[in-house]
């Protein structure tokens, strides 16, 4: 058996070992990629999200996102220690006000209304339903606009 040498990174400010930028963009990709593929996050998040006073949405493999008591959408990758992030993207809002708006009868009010200038899904053509998946798999697997098959304008294709 070979002895290997662990590397050691000292104490204090030093003891982080060094960061692979390569990795870390590596890994966002992945993370975006694998939204929806993989299981919910177990109930922790929602918890966690509620004693920040917020109603927990929807996951994904990066992390949670809720409403606060205001109505705004919000994410944090981990609600024990990170800090709540408003979302701005204009496409994970509506999605996140369309999941609440199924998630919670009473939030039905919140599900969004397709304006003039929103436009069809380019991955879905419409329909909210991944092309070309098995019919079991439609619930599990939810195309790039949260299934309501438009994407609110100046949205650009996945991708871009």
């Amino acid at each position: 058996m070979v002895e290997v040498e662990r590397p050691h990174f000292g104490s204090g400010a030093e003891a982080t070992p060094p960061v692979d930028r390569g990795l870390a963009r590596a890994m966002a990709v992945v993370r975006r990629l694998t939204r929806g593929l993989l299981p919910r996050r177990g109930p922790g998040w929602e918890r966690q999200a509620e004693r920040r006073g917020c109603t927990p949405v929807w996951t994904d493999y990066v992390g949670g996102y809720a409403l606060t008591p205001e109505g705004e959408v919000v994410f944090s990758e981990d609600y024990v220690v990170d800090p709540v992030q408003r979302v701005t993207d204009p496409r994970l809002r509506v999605i996140t006000l369309y999941e609440a708006s199924k998630r919670y009868p009473e939030l039905a009010h919140l599900k969004p209304e397709r304006a003039a200038g929103d436009r069809t899904c380019p991955g879905c053509q419409g329909t909210g339903q991944v092309p070309g998946i098995a019919p079991e798999m439609q619930a599990k697997i939810v195309c790039w606009c949260g299934g309501l098959g438009w994407v609110p304008a100046g949205t650009p294709d996945p991708g871009q």
